[in-house]
């Protein structure tokens, strides 16, 4: 792949917010879903203790991207060493090497492309739900909780808004959101 071409097609010329949800761990696992303005489901993370890329790596945590219709996009997984690393999940079986994630801080993360000669870093309060992604000095996706003017209470942080910025695959970025918050 050349370098400065996009891992995935990226075809929004404009910002696109979307709106996020984690679910309760005792209820769907914390699951996160990412839904559209209009309220449309659009990408939905599965917790999945088996899979043909886990058997390599002794971590044992894999998060599977889906789409709307729950076909797999991405699959994560966690190393022993510490490190995430993506795996296209789009042909079974999904050994399509991505991405490598290595945890500097809670707070700041580093993302390692495959055949890429760029890299992304993330930064931000996985408890407050906020990060900005850059590519370089260009931010590329930033995430933040809702708030509502005029109100005294703090919003909660299960629902919170991710705006992903143009020539940016939207799935690789919720991807790595993903990451980010676990």
């Amino acid at each position: 792949m050349a370098a400065g071409t996009l891992l995935f097609p990226a075809d929004y010329s404009i910002p696109v917010d979307y709106f996020i949800t984690k679910g309760h761990r005792v209820l769907i696992g914390g699951d996160l879903t990412a839904f559209d303005s209009e309220g449309n489901l659009i990408f939905r993370v599965q917790n999945s203790s088996s899979s043909t890329i886990c058997s390599s790596y002794s971590g044992g945590r894999v998060k599977t991207l889906v789409d709307a219709s729950g076909i797999p996009m991405i699959s994560s997984v966690h190393s022993a060493h510490g490190e995430w690393k993506g795996f296209n999940s789009k042909d079974p079986p999904p050994v399509d090497f991505i991405f490598t994630v290595k945890r500097q801080s809670r707070k700041y993360l580093e993302v390692f492309f495959t055949g890429q000669n760029y890299r992304f870093t993330m930064k931000g309060n996985p408890f407050r739900r906020s990060c900005k992604m850059y590519r370089g000095d260009s931010i590329v996706a930033q995430s933040c909780l809702n708030y509502k003017l005029k109100k005294t209470i703090p919003p909660p942080r299960h629902k919170f808004r991710l705006t992903v910025f143009p020539g940016i695959d939207h799935a690789l970025v919720f991807a790595l959101l993903v990451i980010f918050f676990w």
